[in-house]
């Protein structure tokens, strides 16, 4: 399809096939994501010189270092929590809020932190866990993750249950 062919399509049938690719679009990201925890299950990444599925994501597939970190830390949590799939399938919780939560998402807080971030945007979820740290180099004013910063590791538990 090039630009030429959509300019001659009616504004209804457009919208159309535009709602279309973004369904398909949505139900590829979540095979993507299953497939992604199977590898890393195996971990077949080491088999291709790659040190963590991070680098072959990024290196092999070619994510974005972001867009990688997004559906790693996503389809852990549904490896682990098959319930995230779901809300990911039904679009209570999108990909974004997902990756947001991943790293403080626990057995225990679950239920609760799960119930918390259905239907609302990652920016709203953030804002539930004002102790979170920010996720890129220029909310962190570094080069590396605030996860891997000696500060986050300090940092009070949240109680995701009040």
């Amino acid at each position: 399809m090039t630009r030429r062919s959509l300019a001659r399509l009616s504004d209804a049938k457009l919208l159309s096939e535009l709602r279309s690719l973004v369904n398909k679009e949505k139900q590829t990201t979540l095979a993507v994501l299953l497939h992604l925890a199977e590898v890393d299950r195996r971990e077949l990444y080491l088999e291709y010189g790659f040190s963590s599925l991070y680098d072959y994501c990024v290196g092999a597939l070619g994510y974005s270092r972001s867009a990688a970190g997004r559906r790693i830390a996503s389809a852990r949590c549904i490896r682990r929590w098959p319930e995230v799939y779901r809300l990911l399938e039904s679009r209570e919780v999108g990909l974004s809020t997902i990756g947001l939560v991943a790293p403080i998402l626990t057995d225990a807080n679950k239920d609760a932190l799960l119930d918390a971030i259905r239907n609302k945007p990652a920016v709203r979820s953030r804002q539930l866990w004002p102790g979170t740290p920010p996720r890129s180099p220029s909310e962190t004013g570094s080069n590396r993750s605030a996860w891997q910063s000696p500060i986050w590791g300090k940092m009070p538990k949240i109680d995701v249950t009040r």
